[in-house]
């Protein structure tokens, strides 16, 4: 957050000084730097400002069309009394095992929070096994460490009134690594091995710990790749393919026998590339899951559905692949696919974009190449095939008490669309510098991802993912871009960085630049407010992704 305003307050000082004759413009740039200053000290709540000059259609909120999803309102407060072992001060964390009370605490407070890093389970199949009296059914202590260990993560946080437990944090990583010694060592309940691990990973990741994250990443993701996990072929047990007879693989489990444990394995393991395309995309580690055209460690399982499906009577034989999004075909097929994906699915295409976008745009960036831009080209077709099959969100009403992304459904539809305009964004941030339409299309893609930051509403800011908040800092620095852009052509050539092909219209004037200015300034207020509040929930945002972006070559 501080590199990225900061950086906004060196231009606005910079345009200040050189042409006190600017008038409109000059004035309007010292009122950008007030506003900026006082987001930096954190003294501005955060505020939604109607949408100037972007088509509400044009980012799919038709007012006849809202989404109320079945989750119901999120839920910041616990509907669970603090144990007394925890409220009376005992000693209760000295136990080898956690006593049953606060077990029930911390899994309810995990529960309530674990959509926030999309880690998926079926609850009541959990607590089947939490309450057999066959020990070796039971979840394996490096599942529940893990879960007791991002419990207390998710209370250090500003998220619910619920005491503050993060200094056993220390105590659960511990045992949850040691358990996960003892599970591979016994070759013991290998799947509460892998979410145990994601759960170790993630915490490293939020605590910015990264080069500890992606050493664990990286073995959870190989081993899950041993387990099969990247090879489930349907959403339906009937139809799931057994590689085991049909290669030379073998494999370290054997197929689901459930349609629950099919649905828990299909999520766990795109809970795992989740945090592969964070770890790749934001933060520049190499992937450590392979591509999805390499044989045989190609992932090839299909995307999952909720987990409630896996419990329904009601079955679908569609279900499609990463082979499948990424498919060169011009038409999109909406009809097929509008309003079929699950919430995380939706999440996970739309990261999978972004992801292909920043790795072609390096690509291109180190050696171009006309093959290199027709890959382009097919991205962007398959993207915006992608983007068509995104249910639409209705405009909240400005006097309504909560946003109209108040459930589960419509933060992920918000966070889908959002990600997706991000892999348009770097799409035309590979030719921007020497194309006039690119440029244009990457400064509409910002527009509309600060456009989206006003459905959410401020209540809503800290809902967002990581990869969301990603997207907002690459929309805040082409903002910034542009804002210099418009400042260079108010003040005059006086700054060597406004010679350049991207020139604004020449026949624009002082009053449409002033005006474009002005629109800047409200997009960039709206996205630095909902990026402070995400940081608050995600340190690693504030700490880590705005220096990614301010470092990055994309001009």
């Amino acid at each position: 957050m501080r590199h990225v305003a900061g950086h906004v307050l060196a231009l606005c000082r910079s345009a200040t000084a050189c042409d006190p004759a600017a008038g409109a413009a000059s004035e309007r740039l010292g009122e950008l730097e007030t506003k900026l200053q006082t987001l930096i000290r954190g003294q501005e709540a955060a505020s939604s400002p109607p949408i100037v000059g972007v088509s509400q259609q044009e980012v799919g909120a038709r007012d006849a069309t809202g989404i109320t999803g079945p989750g119901g309102h999120f839920k910041q407060t616990l509907d669970i009394d603090t144990p007394e072992e925890i409220m009376s001060g005992l000693k209760w964390w000295e136990n080898k095992t956690v006593p049953a009370a606060v077990h029930d605490y911390l899994l309810k407070i995990f529960i309530t929070h674990c959509w926030r890093v999309h880690f998926y389970f079926n609850q009541t199949a959990f607590e089947t096994r939490m309450a057999s009296n066959d020990p070796a059914t039971r979840p394996h202590p490096c599942y529940l460490n893990g879960i007791y260990l991002m419990a207390c993560y998710f209370t250090s946080l500003d998220l619910a009134p619920s005491p503050y437990l993060g200094e056993h944090e220390g105590l659960f990583l511990g045992r949850a690594q040691k358990a996960l010694t003892e599970s591979l060592a016994m070759s013991d309940r290998l799947m509460d091995f892998v979410r145990g691990s994601s759960l170790v990973t993630i915490y490293f990741l939020m605590r910015g710990r990264y080069l500890e994250g992606y050493h664990v990443h990286c073995g959870t993701a190989r081993f899950a790749l041993s387990c099969g996990l990247h090879r489930i072929n349907s959403n339906e047990l009937s139809e799931i393919g057994d590689d085991h007879s049909a290669s030379n693989i073998g494999y370290l489990l054997s197929p689901p026998e459930t349609e629950v444990e099919l649905g828990d394995r299909l999520n766990a393991f795109w809970q795992i590339y989740w945090c592969d395309k964070l770890l790749s995309t934001l933060m520049g580690f190499v992937a450590a899951l392979p591509g999805q055209a390499e044989q045989p460690d190609g992932v090839s399982s299909v995307f999952p559905r909720d987990i409630g499906y896996y419990m329904g009577n009601h079955r679908s034989s569609r279900s499609d692949t990463i082979p499948d999004l990424l498919m060169a075909r011009s038409t999109p097929n909406v009809t097929t696919q509008q309003h079929k994906d699950s919430s995380f699915a939706m999440v996970l295409k739309a990261l999978t974009l972004l992801e292909q976008a920043n790795r072609l745009g390096h690509i291109h960036r180190s050696k171009p190449s006309d093959s290199n831009i027709a890959s382009l080209k097919e991205l962007h077709m398959a993207t915006d095939r992608f983007a068509a099959t995104i249910p639409v969100v209705s405009a909240p009403a400005e006097d309504a008490e909560e946003s109209s992304a108040s459930d589960p459904v419509s933060i992920a539809v918000l966070m889908a669309r959002t990600i997706t305009l991000g892999a348009l964004l770097e799409m035309n941030n590979t030719t921007a510098a020497r194309d006039a339409q690119a440029y244009n299309a990457r400064l509409t893609s910002a527009g509309y991802i600060a456009s989206l930051v006003f459905y959410f509403g401020p209540e809503n800011y800290g809902n967002a993912d990581l990869a969301t908040g990603y997207c907002w800092c690459l929309a805040a620095q082409v903002l910034l871009e542009h804002m210099h852009k418009v400042r260079a052509q108010l003040l005059g050539p006086t700054d060597p960085r406004s010679s350049t092909s991207m020139e604004v219209s020449e026949q624009s004037s002082m009053e449409a630049l002033t005006d474009s200015l002005t629109e800047c300034e409200s997009q960039l207020t709206r996205l630095l407010a909902a990026l402070e509040k995400l940081s608050t929930v995600f340190p690693t945002l504030g700490e880590h992704i705005p220096r990614t972006v301010n470092t990055r070559t994309i001009y």
